[in-house]
């Protein structure tokens, strides 16, 4: 306060150099503690992604397909397992003009295995995966809240999803948006069809780990399965935000932290800077008889 008095200058300054250091030191530390802490699911170091490892020469489709599911389903290393697909539809219902809404077609198995139970009515159900079923969604509860502000009495009505009408039939809690920030969920229509390798939507595979069950005990096992591919079994943290992206973080904590740091020195040298042009005065007061604090 008495260096905003006597030089307000130097005072605005430093603030705003410090303040800018320690701002982006502070959006860097929660960045990268958004995207490394756990998954808000039960046990989340159980969860693992299941992808195949495409060969060196690229002529074979490496894409998770229906009847993988189906195979790697009976894989005693797992709990339980399930799929899903990223999906961008035309979202529409109520009075509002329709939006571009991501979502995603998932299993059955999806909200047991996390376990997920719905605000307001049900989840998906087994019986909503069959081929031919009627379509059914439920919907995120942020999607919930800005598409019908809340209404209570959603359940039971009718919304459409380009230009196909959906049933909704649940809406989850708030901040919930397995896999990634989706805002709604339809069923993946693949029970009752007798699904042939290579055909069918392209899905992403996770499940939960058995008890006893390892990353690499998961993968050996899926390994023996009679299939042309390999795969490869790793953490579902490694999906949602993948390690190449971690790094990077963790490199740019480490870069405005060295900007946190160059604001101290330069305000350091700043101070040490307006010390020294008064310390003839200072020794000019001192010298005449002023004490310290006149």
């Amino acid at each position: 306060m008495r260096i905003w008095r006597t030089s307000p200058f130097v005072a605005i300054v430093a603030v705003i150099a410090l303040a800018m250091g320690i701002g982006f030191t502070t959006t860097m530390f929660s960045i990268v503690h958004g995207a490394t802490r756990p998954l808000p699911f039960v046990n989340p170091d159980e969860l693992v992604a299941i992808e195949k490892l495409a060969p060196r020469d690229g002529n074979t489709d490496a894409s998770t397909r229906p009847y993988d599911y189906n195979l790697w389903a009976t894989a005693h290393s797992f709990s339980a397992l399930g799929v899903y697909e990223s999906i961008v539809l035309n979202f529409a219902g109520d009075r509002r003009e329709p939006e571009r809404v991501a979502g995603s077609a998932v299993t059955a198995s999806a909200f047991e295995m996390l376990p997920a139970a719905a605000l307001l009515g049900r989840t998906i159900r087994h019986d909503d995966m069959r081929v031919g079923a009627p379509p059914v969604v439920v919907l995120s509860d942020l999607l919930w809240r800005r598409r019908f502000g809340g209404n209570p009495q959603i359940i039971g009505s009718t919304v459409r999803l380009s230009g196909v009408s959906h049933e909704v039939v649940g809406v989850m809690p708030p901040r919930f948006g397995f896999p990634i920030n989706a805002a709604f969920w339809t069923p993946l229509p693949i029970e009752g069809a007798a699904w042939q390798p290579r055909t069918g939507p392209r899905l992403q595979a996770f499940g939960r780990l058995a008890g006893g069950a390892s990353i690499d005990s998961a993968r050996a096992e899926l390994n023996t399965f009679p299939d042309a591919l390999r795969t490869r079994v790793v953490p579902f943290q490694d999906i949602e935000t993948p390690r190449e992206v971690i790094r990077g973080l963790y490199l740019l904590v480490v870069a405005v932290s060295f900007v946190l740091l160059i604001a101290c020195s330069n305000v350091a040298n700043l101070l040490l800077a307006r010390a020294a042009v008064r310390s003839r005065d200072a020794a000019l007061r001192l010298a005449i008889g002023a004490r310290g604090g006149n």
